[in-house]
């Protein structure tokens, strides 16, 4: 099994839309963490925070965040990703409501194999994936409601994660943070991390570098891109770039 792409929490700007009339020999995973307007074999349908959706190769791929900033989960993995679907009887084309933490925090970790590739991360990749389509699964025998999951605190919070990813090149103090849903900063810090499985800070240090990681493979410099990412000096981007993907900038940008 091979991911050929993989993102933790991407996001973008309020009115984004996405059309693909035919997917590759791929399959391409998608979790919502806010709202989102998804067709799906001609029927159009609105998406709840904490939704999953698997497009088939093959299959046409559409959906769009008219009303709100967009902020996802995604992958594109091989087509012998199927075997684990069928194994747990999980369903290309179907929507799913398992509990979103989890989802995140997984497709997090096989993010990181991926860019750091650690000793048998094939396997750990694969452990992951399994536990991923169980998730999946799972949630059909024991369904959380969507409208329980979306209670005020996450609703507040998944708004303010947008909000500051959106804006990652701001260098955001967790006063700043904590202010976008009117709690202190130590409860701030807490729930978030209880609801998205890391700090507020590391959150947006990861988001930072998935943006230097694009802007690397569009021939930005190392020094364009440490301004751009929103890095206050070249050498803190270089070691923290480092640090989570196992690979200088220069090195990346390279490769």
């Amino acid at each position: 099994m091979e991911f050929y792409q993989v993102k933790s929490l991407w996001p973008e700007k309020k009115g984004f839309s996405l059309y693909r009339p035919k997917i590759k020999d791929e399959y391409i995973f998608l979790h919502f963490l806010t709202p989102a307007k998804l067709c799906i074999s001609g029927e159009y349908l609105d998406v709840k925070p904490g939704g999953c959706v698997i497009y088939a190769p093959g299959s046409s791929q559409e959906f769009s965040s008219p009303d709100t900033e967009l902020l996802h989960d995604w992958f594109h993995v091989s087509p012998d990703f199927s075997h684990l679907m069928e194994k747990y009887g999980v369903i290309p084309g179907k929507m799913y409501y398992p509990e979103s933490a989890e989802i995140t925090e997984i497709i997090r970790e096989i993010e990181l194999e991926c860019l750091t590739l650690p000793p048998y991360f094939e396997n750990s990749v694969k452990l992951l994936s399994e536990k991923l389509v169980i998730a999946l699964s799972r949630s059909e025998t024991s369904p959380v409601n969507p409208s329980a999951r979306s209670d005020l605190h996450k609703k507040q919070f998944i708004h303010a994660r947008s909000t500051i990813h959106m804006d990652y090149k701001h260098d955001w103090s967790i006063e700043e943070m904590a202010d976008l849903v009117h709690l202190s900063p130590s409860r701030f810090f807490t729930l978030y991390k209880s609801i998205f499985g890391t700090s507020p800070k590391d959150d947006l240090l990861k988001s930072r570098i998935q943006h230097a990681q694009m802007l690397l493979s569009q021939g930005y410099s190392v020094s364009e891109v440490s301004a751009l990412s929103g890095f206050s000096n070249q050498y803190n981007f270089i070691r923290q770039f480092k640090k989570i993907t196992g690979k200088t900038p220069g090195k990346y940008k390279k490769d």
